[in-house]
């Protein structure tokens, strides 16, 4: 081993004792290099394998938090484009979740509480109607979905939007702001409160909790 050492050095420069150092570190940067690289592999394969995404999918990889539709995939790593258009490479190594996003936009909902139904209803249309909307805006303008009339002087409406992803500021921020900023003194009683939502898994979770009722 320490002939072998030796002539590695020999072949990169090294003389002396400063021949078997250097090639040792050489050796050992080599043996890193090489476990990363089938790391990234083995990881590449399992990912394929198993079906986490698919090219043209809208992710979040975790933990790094990196965002874009996936363009092109090998067993090393995977290629991400932003909405930035900015093109990312992630090693397959570095992924230790990913987080699908269905049918490539957020899901949002907008749970506002008002003293009156038809000023809370104005007040959110209003809103809505100045919202940018595009593919990497709001897909669509957001809507009120359902109303709850929690008493006589309580009104809770339940709003819906959809947002590219990486846009999430749309409605958490700007839409909830123009609402605070137009609503009437006293119409509000709280919220704006902006949430993602996934309708499968409200529908799985509807199930899952009925059937626990029921046991």
């Amino acid at each position: 081993m320490r002939a072998t050492l030796f002539a590695i050095a020999q072949l990169w420069g090294f003389r002396g004792s400063g021949a078997i150092a250097g090639a040792s570190l050489l050796v050992l940067l080599g043996g890193f290099a090489a476990q990363r690289f089938l790391i990234d592999i083995l990881s590449g394969i399992f990912m394929q394998f198993e079906g986490w995404f698919a090219i043209g999918d809208s992710i979040v990889i975790e933990p790094s938090g990196v965002a874009g539709i996936v363009e092109e995939t090998s067993l090393r790593a995977t290629k991400l484009r932003s909405l930035t258009g900015d093109v990312i490479f992630v090693n397959n190594s570095q992924i230790s979740a990913v987080r699908v996003l269905p049918r490539g936009v957020r899901q949002v909902s907008i749970d506002l509480v008002v003293r009156d139904e038809s000023e809370g209803r104005r007040l959110f249309e209003d809103a809505a109607r100045v919202m940018p909307v595009g593919p990497t805006q709001f897909v669509r303008l957001p809507w009120i979905e359902a109303v709850d009339r929690l008493d006589d002087e309580l009104v809770l409406l339940h709003g819906r939007a959809a947002v590219a992803p990486g846009r999430e500021w749309l409605a958490d921020g700007f839409l909830v702001n123009v609402m605070r900023e137009r609503a009437s003194e006293g119409l509000i009683v709280h919220g704006p409160v902006v949430f993602e939502i996934d309708d499968v898994a409200n529908r799985r979770y509807a199930r899952a909790t009925s059937g626990a009722e029921r046991g």
